[in-house]
């Protein structure tokens, strides 16, 4: 059995040529079961496909009970290496991180790493810390640059903290504190890799294959460690798409990256992870596809989680109603659209965090499309800083002219200037799309945001 749940089982049985039959089960399982149940139900598949006598069937089963047995016996819970009361206080951090309330992210982590301090634990609050603070960078949840360069000191200083009191950790370990020391180092050196992809990417590609390797140590000792799959995904999605001369590297070094790897990783720690499930579904919805029916619907399903657990955070909000307004704008011009973006602004109308405002900020240029004279609470505010976002009024005055045109196209009534006045448009998608490159948004989703531009104001010839 190796370290991502792929179990080989051979079935040795007489069916009157002495014939071998070999099974090989999934290597990964997107529905999130247990490596026991994905065992049992491939070899319970593999009975069905069989021609076998009775007696070789009862053999088989009783081999399959004796697997179960064995395995169950001999399997870790790595969490028996956290305390109740520092899980606690670790999803206190995490909630608050994707409920962007930074103070209470600094107060649960001080809780937090106090306590591990008195009873002598696994430092959980300097992966968590590194996490949040990488986190705000790559969504650029700061106010200025000097808060910025403040989150990357600290980030940085706190990973270096944390490995060394990991280090006082010897191999000799128990096996759940072992890979519990594996998935912490792992998701420090992961994070921190992500902060020097621009600066020093081929420094970056070396620390992030050093963080998949603890991860992937982490989980040979509990498959079902699905926090540490958020790694192996961010690790497969982003090298799958990039430049070919990292992916020679890669290759050099005998690794290689898949999309639909990455994809399955991030699922089962979407859906089974106890830390990362909320930021696997955040990295779901920037790598999936919207152009195919499923994967819609299954982005949806993720942006309907998050905002239901995140009721006060626009961001989740912005994403959807972002999604709609770029790839489906048909449905983003429904009636029931304005209804629901409304009243996503009421939810969050007293938010005075600056996260939370810029977000509301965009939420209102968003509303404006559909109501061109909202009531004044809800009427962005043309002099407001949107800072990395600063392209965003043009960008939504240009998909409201393209959407003019088009409309007037569908019904067989274009305007003397029509040719020119799209020619107008693909001009500025170019600009805009300049925009995004240009700005302070980080590089982690520039690709992402200059994609939406580009679609939002791309013609259907």
């Amino acid at each position: 059995m190796d370290g991502i749940g792929k179990y080989l089982f051979i079935f040795k049985y007489s069916c009157g040529n002495n014939s071998m039959v070999e099974c090989n089960l999934p290597k990964v399982d997107v529905a999130g079961s247990s490596p026991v149940s994905r065992f049992l139900s491939a070899a319970a598949n593999c009975f069905k496909r069989m021609n076998v006598t009775s007696a070789s069937a009862l053999i088989c089963k009783a081999a399959c009970l004796l697997f179960t047995l064995v395995f169950c016996a001999n399997g870790v819970d790595v969490f028996n290496a956290v305390t109740e009361k520092q899980h606690e206080l670790a999803q206190e951090m995490v909630s608050m991180t994707h409920a962007l309330q930074w103070e209470q992210v600094e107060r649960a982590f001080k809780k937090l790493q106090r306590l591990e301090k008195k009873e002598q634990l696994l430092p959980l609050s300097s992966l968590f810390l590194v996490a949040s603070h990488v986190l705000r960078i790559q969504n650029n949840e700061y106010s200025d640059q000097r808060e910025q360069e403040k989150l990357y000191e600290e980030s940085l200083k706190q990973a270096e903290k944390g490995i060394e009191q990991l280090r006082a950790y010897s191999e000799t370990a128990d096996s759940a504190t072992l890979a519990m020391k594996h998935f912490i180092e792992g998701g420090i050196n992961g994070f921190t890799a992500t902060l020097k992809i621009e600066t020093s990417p081929f420094e970056a590609l070396n620390e992030g294959l050093s963080a998949l390797k603890l991860l992937e140590q982490a989980i040979e000792v509990d498959t079902t460690l699905y926090d540490a799959y958020l790694g192996c995904g961010i690790f497969h999605c982003s090298l799958a798409k990039s430049p070919a001369i990292v992916k020679g590297a890669l290759k050099v070094l005998g690794r290689s990256a898949s999309v639909d790897s990455g994809l399955a990783y991030l699922r089962l720690s979407a859906h089974n992870g106890r830390y990362t499930s909320s930021v696997a579904k955040i990295y779901l919805i920037h790598f999936l596809s919207p152009y195919y029916g499923h994967l819609r619907q299954e982005k949806t399903s993720l942006m309907h989680a998050l905002q239901s657990q995140y009721s006060r955070n626009p961001y989740f909000f912005f994403l959807e109603f972002e999604e709609l307004l770029c790839f489906y704008p048909p449905d983003f011009y429904a009636l029931d659209t304005r209804r629901k973006l409304k009243n996503a602004l009421h939810r969050c109308e007293d938010a005075n965090q600056i996260s939370c405002s810029r977000y509301c900020e965009l939420l209102k240029w968003q509303y404006w499309l559909l109501n061109p004279f909202p009531p004044a609470m809800l009427r962005p505010d043309a002099k407001y800083d949107l800072q990395a976002f600063n392209y965003y009024p043009l960008f939504v005055r240009t998909v409201s002219d393209k959407h003019f045109l088009t409309s007037c196209a569908d019904n067989n009534n274009k305007p003397e200037d029509f040719q020119q006045r799209r020619t107008s448009i693909e001009a500025h998608s170019e600009m805009l799309q300049k925009m995004v490159e240009e700005s302070t948004i980080n590089t982690n989703r520039q690709g992402f945001y200059r994609w939406h531009v580009r679609d939002a104001l791309r013609f259907e010839d």
